[in-house]
């Protein structure tokens, strides 16, 4: 799979317009070398970090987290890393704005999600407004539960659906008395990934399924009509992902029921 190197994207502008003509044609893109090896530390310690206080607080140390930028500054600051912001912005044609944030534990035996298009959730107009940025903090690979793309899926558009109601309704309650309850105590549940099997989306035959290899200190970036899932984590190791989105400023987009979307410029 084409990846490329930060330092030339930087450095080359026609390393850089090569970048931007392969996102354009294949709705994703791998940089690598984009964060520092002191960056990626620290993202790790905001993931322990998480982990060891619900383990003193007797919750799952390890659930899906939606929206963690709303009560931890320093996942803004990771949102503000200037050489991604850099990448995004030539890539988004536009200044880019925060929008969403999720960190991925993925312990082992996780269950993968199945194929989706963020802007079905978003519904971002343009649809070319909304880029996802995919930023692991280990070796991410089919075993452990990386995630695979189809290439040039984004050029269709929105794609029929396939809806699991009975998947819904066996995980939803549950979800909804947490919701509830986290509301009256005041503070947000994490994410049960309720949604992550609903959702089945209709790929055309004539896309090929992908998987995307990263190793730490690099980000995949994805359109958000990209058709992408992920694999169960199969291996003995996490697969910690942290998830970073943006929208270009103009650009509009759906709130959601759950997820609490909000523009968050970051020049603030």
């Amino acid at each position: 799979m084409k990846t490329f190197d930060f330092l030339q994207i930087q450095n080359d502008s026609k390393t850089a317009d090569a970048l931007k003509t392969f996102y354009n044609e294949y709705g994703f893109a791998i940089i690598e070398r984009l964060f520092e090896n002191n960056d990626i530390q620290k993202i790790r310690l905001i993931f322990n970090g998480i982990a060891e206080t619900r383990k003193k607080q007797g919750h799952a140390p390890y659930s899906n987290y939606l929206a963690p930028h709303l009560d931890l500054p320093a996942i803004v600051d990771t949102a503000r890393n200037e050489r991604l912001v850099q990448c995004v912005n030539h890539l988004l044609k536009g200044w880019p704005d925060l929008l969403n944030t999720q960190i991925l534990f993925n312990p082992p035996g996780t269950i993968g999600y199945t194929t989706h298009q963020d802007n079905w959730y978003n519904r971002t107009k343009p649809a070319d407004g909304m880029i996802t940025c995919w930023i692991p903090l280990e070796k991410c690979d089919p075993l452990n539960g990386t995630i695979y793309v189809f290439p040039g899926s984004h050029k269709e558009g929105l794609l029929p659906t396939r809806k699991d109601w009975g998947f819904l309704a066996a995980t939803y309650g549950k979800f909804f008395k947490e919701k509830l309850r986290g509301f009256f105590k005041g503070s947000r549940v994490e994410n049960k990934r309720v949604l992550s099997r609903f959702l089945h989306t209709t790929v055309p035959e004539k896309y090929e399924k992908v998987a995307v290899r990263i190793e730490p200190g690099s980000v995949c970036l994805f359109h958000g009509n990209l058709v992408h899932g992920s694999w169960d984590n199969s291996s003995n190791h996490f697969r910690k992902v942290l998830v970073v989105c943006y929208i270009r400023d103009g650009a509009t987009f759906k709130k959601g029921l759950f997820a609490n979307r909000r523009r968050i410029p970051l020049g603030t």
